[in-house]
């Protein structure tokens, strides 16, 4: 294995990839300006269609525009816990066992990502934590802005300070990356009629949290991507524009030389349609946090220019975005499908200054903002496998098989 070289270049070029997601969209189209629905392939010869090259992605986002429409691409991103070497405690029958994977494949996140060629509006739903809120992410300012569209308010950090926000600190923390590792896996199945190539990228970096008397954490992060083989760029086109996939590789964007390692990164590999993410905190010990991320592209979208300006009328600016403390993700009912016993609750308080989502036998079942308490209702009584984790993975608390009724503190 061979450290990677990393470009100068400014670092979002590092999210310039072309858009090969376009076409793993192929199948189900796209609209573009001018009504007409793009296509993947020709009906009569099975050739593939270039992208239009007129598709005027974006344009000024100066507030005069007002609410001024314009075209953007649009992208779903779902991530969700990997329980695939966790294994469970307890013995489950065949029809609680089926009703526990739905309720782990009922917990992935699913974001809408909508992107130009100087912001990102990264729309988070209710199960995110602090619940459904936007994050704007204007490169041409530096700086990134949370807004909360309930409140009509938003608030407004350095563009350093996404993990951080997205975890719920109050930060700064620091993140180090060292030097990037690609490693080449076999190749997978061609998908959409493109070669598909599949890649291992291994990162570690120094992690100081914001609390100074915290000793700093040893990450190491690592990324196996599967995408179109670079080879295929001829049929690509000449649409070029950023890319959000790599929103799923946190905590690498929180730092310019984390941007740097993810342009060196991109400069070998195209843009990936899966993650799968698995973030060790070698520091704390326990088992790492893996997820699986996936980005499917849908193609061009007409929005309101104001959505991506830097200030919104009716909005107040405030120095603290008030964010719901705590949330329970899953009902009573579908939790009490899990175990057949009396009712109980799982009591918990998040001592940490991280916000924590907590997993039971693999499901998303809550989330905690720093210092909060929540009791998790709904559950019968029994041995549960009790994960805890930041939004970033940055930080995890060790998986534990607890009995519930219980209290859980995470310091």
């Amino acid at each position: 294995m061979s450290g990677m070289r990393t470009s100068s270049r400014a670092p979002w070029i590092a999210l310039l990839c072309a858009s090969a997601l376009a076409l793993a969209a192929g199948a189900s189209g796209c609209r573009l300006p001018g009504g007409k629905r793009g296509k993947g392939r020709s009906a009569k010869t099975g050739a593939r269609k270039k992208p239009q090259k007129n598709l005027q992605i974006g344009r000024s986002l100066d507030p005069a525009y007002g609410n001024d429409i314009i075209w953007v691409h649009h992208y779903r991103l779902r991530t969700r816990l990997d329980m695939t070497d966790a294994g469970g405690f307890a013995r489950l029958s065949a029809k609680r066992r089926q009703h526990l994977d739905q309720l782990v494949e009922g917990s992935t996140v699913a974001s809408d990502v909508y992107a130009t060629a100087e912001r990102i509006l990264w729309v988070l739903p209710e199960s995110a934590a602090g619940g459904a809120h936007e994050i704007l992410l204007a490169e041409d300012l530096g700086r990134l802005f949370v807004i909360n569209p309930r409140q009509h308010r938003i608030w407004s950090r350095p563009r350093s300070r996404l993990a951080d926000t997205l975890d719920l600190t109050s930060g700064p923390s620091e993140h180090s990356p060292e030097t990037a590792e690609l490693i080449p896996l076999a190749g997978a199945p061609a998908r959409h009629g493109l070669r598909v190539r599949r890649h291992r990228t291994r990162v570690s970096l120094s992690y100081r949290p914001p609390n100074e008397r915290v000793r700093a954490w040893s990450l190491r992060l690592r990324f196996d991507s599967e995408g179109p083989d670079m080879r295929n760029a001829e049929l690509l086109g000449d649409l070029r524009f950023y890319h959000p996939i790599y929103l799923v590789a946190l905590p690498l964007l929180s730092s310019r030389r984390g941007l740097l390692t993810l342009e060196g990164i991109a400069s070998q590999t195209a843009p990936p349609w899966r993650w799968r993410r698995r973030v060790a905190n070698e520091s704390l010990g326990g088992p790492a946090l893996a997820e699986l991320c996936t980005v499917e592209y849908l193609g061009a979208k007409r929005i309101s220019a104001a959505r991506f300006a830097a200030k919104r009328d009716g909005y107040i600016e405030s120095r603290r975005l008030r964010l719901p403390a705590a949330q329970q993700l899953v009902s009573q009912r579908e939790l009490r499908g899990l175990r057949r016993g009396a009712a109980a609750k799982l009591d918990v308080k998040n001592e940490s200054p991280f916000a924590a989502v907590i997993y039971l036998d693999g499901v998303r079942v809550a989330w905690l903002g720093p210092g909060s308490e929540l009791s998790i209702k709904g559950l019968s009584a029994g041995f549960y496998r009790v994960f805890a984790a930041t939004p970033t993975g940055s930080r995890t608390w060790p998986m534990r098989d607890m009995y519930v009724p219980g209290p859980l503190t995470l310091e």
